[in-house]
């Protein structure tokens, strides 16, 4: 993980507990989880393509790859697995 990585994570932590609100991305409202991966990356000093109008339910593994990929992130090596916390 490089050091925008880190700073993120750490940021997301510190994010634990925020209420939750739907096409949220700003922790003093609320935030969704999209908003809360763009507002950690934001605090780390790196913005993100933040998506509006998005489902909140009904992505298929196709869309949310490529919402991540548009927003700057990579595949790492390794099994992917749907749903597993590694």
């Amino acid at each position: 993980m490089d050091d925008v990585g880190r700073r993120a994570f750490a940021a997301a932590r510190a994010m634990v507990g925020v209420r939750f609100r739907p096409q949220g991305s700003d922790a003093r409202t609320g935030l969704d989880c999209v908003g809360l991966v763009w507002a950690a990356y934001a605090a780390a000093g790196r913005r993100l393509v933040r998506p509006r109008d998005y489902p909140l339910r009904g992505w298929a593994r196709a869309q949310v790859e490529a919402g991540l990929t548009a927003a700057g992130f990579m595949p790492v090596g390794g099994a992917v697995r749907d749903g597993v916390w590694r």
